[in-house]
């Protein structure tokens, strides 16, 4: 009985054994194997208490894991052998890693072919129901390396599957982890006809990028970019909401994507839109989530499409979505999540094969570095091959342009610099970035793909926590009062320097970046406050004009400083979130996009604008190396800790180029020795440049110059 004597195969030649202590005390002398008519005697290498039960050490023969075993001891106590950490040695990768390129469901009109990996289970079948809602059953066939497949005759698009995975006597079923697309919240696969889905392909609208220094990224979520009354777009909350021009508020002004191709970046990174938990795809706005919480990693999410009983909607739509992002000249970055999912025992990873997709330690705690108590782990070999086959068509089939991953950290470095190779060879100028945060993973430290080991992962990017905090001040929901540079805090000007020379000339005490390309500069995201909300904390003793000011200087300096710039949608009109730090589960009145705030705060948007125009055209605010940096910039400040940034430069007809930040609340009088062209003033680009020698900085004002020839 299970409950009395439990027995696991945890090492390729130990079986681990568990009796209770209400059974003779637990002692047993002796244990044998049993497989079919077999009987192998056991050798006992060690045994140890355990309050309860005794703990037994077996030494086994290397098993066939095609076959069940029972365990029996000296008093024919049995119990099912559970196939546990053995999954998580080196034999196991060594017999079972399989590096075909079709699991899954692969369709034609005369057969459709089933591939699953699942070496752990004993039996594994096909549940297949018709388009009547008739259900047939299927023995699959055990194949090499593990993995299972049977055929199916005739034309069976749009018929719904699941697998049903006999591990340890027990079936369950579990969807398919290489499905395109499936029912409704997940419940089942479907077969899909590929042939079907026809989307142009708009990427020859894309200018080219002469380097990833001249990515411009906008952060999105799907819903919030239109559901709110005032956005003019009829399909609220979905993908082909994206394909809607001539949108506006109620005033006239202009909304949507037209907004967005107008702000001027380059790339839009939208929010998780693969098939995630949170949200009933049937009932879309009964729940609000952001979508950090993955089901079917290779498959849009349903609630984005407009009719989620048609499996092929989500898939057309998403795709739709994509290509008129590039139509209208910007790359779609994919907010992705491969560190965690929804829920470990229900996704289909842990129904295939136990104890092996997910991190654990040696004794079997659950690694928790991503704080939901499921870390995948991605230094597993087939799981790493799920990632990267999961990435690749993101880009192959869906053409992203880029991936930004959550808590980065949690995944190694070899499959991030693997996925970057081949992201790369398919595109030159592929993007990935992510959050390359320390987070207590079980993993060592030098294996992580976070920002210390930046060295290690040369074409992938980190948001940089360090330029956030030092320009705007700390972010954490007890640290709203702290400030940073731009909102009156002078007593690290190291730091300032060191933020807008991105992070790569050792004027930090900790790390430093190999090349500013891998410099992500932000102030604002999806996470924690709103830059807004923050401001009106850190900064509440100042009038509102006062603190508008500062958005501007901030959002300035995230466009001018070295490195990769980053703006949360809204931004740039106020976005406020009404202090909620969190937002990831609360209503759309919270979390939407405020058009209204737009039309209120037009001129900072127009403002914003100037600033991305002066950017793209001058290259000296994207020095491609480190040593670039250290001969072309020089960061000073005077006596009352105003800021010069000055670059040098060869194009326009100047030779430099100078961004003055006055921070304080009182004018700055600055002089040069020769006249300098002003550019752009607090009040946005200057059409006609005029000449300066003596220059009035404004309180909480930034001022652009240039040096002719």
């Amino acid at each position: 009985m299970e409950h009395i004597l439990r027995a696991y195969y945890d090492e390729e030649n130990v079986i681990n054994v568990e009796l209770d202590k209400t059974h003779y005390n637990g002692i047993s002398n002796k244990f044998s194997l049993r497989s079919n008519n077999e009987v192998i005697a056991l050798e006992i290498i060690s045994s140890s208490d355990n309050n309860s039960y005794v703990i037994y050490k077996l030494k086994c023969p290397t098993l066939d894991l095609s076959k069940g075993y029972l365990i029996c001891d000296e008093h024919l106590m049995t119990s099912n052998l559970k196939i546990r950490y053995v999954v998580r040695t080196g034999y196991f990768e060594d017999t079972f890693y399989y590096d075909g390129n079709d699991l899954g469901c692969t369709y034609t009109q005369r057969l459709t072919k089933f591939k699953v990996w699942a070496p752990t289970a004993y039996h594994v079948i096909l549940e297949l129901e018709d388009l009547n809602g008739k259900i047939k059953y299927y023995t699959m066939i055990r194949q090499d390396k593990g993995v299972w497949s049977v055929n199916i005759t005739g034309d069976i698009e749009g018929y719904k599957y699941r697998y049903g995975v006999d591990i340890g006597g027990k079936i369950k079923f579990a969807v398919d982890p290489y499905a395109y697309s499936s029912l409704p919240n997940h419940y089942k696969s479907v077969v899909i006809d590929l042939s079907k889905i026809k989307v142009e392909n708009k990427s020859k609208e894309l200018l080219k990028l002469d380097s990833l220094l001249d990515s411009i990224i906008y952060e999105l979520h799907i819903r919030d970019f239109s559901v709110s009354e005032n956005s003019g777009i009829e399909n609220k909350g979905k993908f082909i909401g994206f394909l809607e021009h001539g949108t506006k508020t109620k005033n006239g002004y202009e909304t949507g994507i037209d907004y967005i191709k107008n702000l001027g970046v380059t790339h839009i990174q939208l929010l998780p839109f693969y098939d995630f938990g949170s949200v009933d795809e049937l009932n879309q706005f009964d729940y609000y989530n952001w979508g950090y919480d993955p089901v079917q990693y290779s498959i849009p999410e349903g609630s984005y499409s407009s009719d989620v009983l048609d499996p092929y909607s989500r898939i057309i739509e998403c795709k739709e979505m994509i290509e008129e992002i590039h139509s209208n000249g910007m790359r779609v970055v994919m907010d992705v999540v491969y560190n965690h999912m929804f829920n470990r025992e229900t996704s289909s990873f842990e129904i295939l094969v136990p104890y092996y997709y997910f991190r654990i330690g040696r004794n079997g705690e659950k690694s928790n570095g991503s704080f939901c108590g499921n870390d995948f782990d991605s230094t597993q070999k087939m799981t790493a091959k799920f990632i990267i086959d999961s990435c690749l068509r993101w880009v192959d089939f869906y053409n992203v342009d880029g991936f930004r991953f959550d808590l980065m950290g949690i995944l190694d470095i070899n499959t991030m610099n693997e996925i970057s190779k081949l992201c790369l060879e398919r595109k030159k100028d592929f993007i990935i970035y992510g959050e390359g945060w320390n987070m207590p993973t079980l993993l060592p430290d030098n294996l992580k793909t976070c920002q210390f080991n930046n060295a290690k992962t040369p074409n992938i990017g980190y948001f940089s926590d360090r330029f956030r905090d030092v320009i705007k001040g700390s972010t954490n929901s007890s640290e709203m009062a702290n400030k940073g540079y731009c909102t009156g805090l002078f007593d690290n000007l190291t730091l300032v320097k060191d933020v807008v020379m991105a992070s790569t000339c050792f004027y930090s005490d900790s790390y430093s970046y190999k090349s500013p390309k891998q410099v992500i500069n932000y102030v604002e995201c999806h996470d924690n406050s709103t830059l807004w909300d923050k401001l009106k904390v850190c900064c509440k003793d100042e009038s509102e004009e006062l603190r508008k000011k500062r958005q501007k200087i901030i959002i300035a300096m995230t466009l001018l400083s070295q490195g990769i710039p980053f703006i949360h949608a809204g931004q740039e009109f106020l976005r406020t979130k009404n202090g909620e730090h969190n937002s990831y589960i609360l209503p759309d009145s919270i979390n939407k996009l405020d058009w209204k705030l737009m039309e209120k705060n037009i001129d900072i948007v127009n403002y914003v604008k100037d600033v991305i125009s002066i950017r793209k055209e001058f290259k000296c605010f994207k020095q491609e190396t480190k040593d670039d940096i250290i001969e072309n910039v020089d960061v000073t400040f005077t006596k009352n800790n105003v800021c010069v940034y000055k670059i040098k430069t060869d194009e326009n007809n100047y030779k430099e180029v100078v961004v003055i930040i006055n921070p304080n609340k009182v004018v700055e009088l600055y002089s040069f020795k020769n006249n300098y062209k002003v550019l752009m003033t607090e009040n946005g680009r200057v059409l006609e440049p005029f000449d300066v020698c003596n220059l009035i900085v404004n309180p909480c004002s930034l001022v652009i110059l240039a040096k002719e020839k």
